[in-house]
């Protein structure tokens, strides 16, 4: 059985995942919630520039993030539910940390 092209991505960004390091991990919550939470145009470019997307000479982990924020924008939300399902399964408190900054995000917006 082959994989689609979203299941592939996915599998690589939980293999990715379970690779990284706590400090790597924090910079992909903080793709991930503004993924879930789209922040304001001025706070959207901040976090442009602090990810160095311009930069010919990036780390592997921009690429990765940058990899994974284009496929995420293209899943559908039962791909997108799925990551969350299996991130946590690899890590409940990376999971709960994310619900808890985005209800946080949602509260302040409301």
């Amino acid at each position: 059985m082959s994989l689609s092209g979203e299941e592939q991505e996915l599998h690589c960004v939980l293999s990715w995942f379970t690779n990284w390091e706590d400090q790597q991990k924090e910079q992909f919550l903080s793709v991930l919630v503004e993924k879930a939470v789209p922040p304001d145009i001025d706070q959207l470019f901040q976090g442009l520039d602090q990810l160095n997307l311009n930069s010919s000479c990036q780390s592997v982990l921009q690429c990765q993030l940058r990899l994974f924020s284009q496929w995420f924008d293209t899943w559908t939300c039962q791909h997108r539910n799925r990551l969350l399902f299996n991130l946590h399964l690899e890590d409940p408190r990376f999971v709960d940390k994310f619900h808890t900054i985005v209800n946080q995000k949602y509260s302040a917006g409301n």
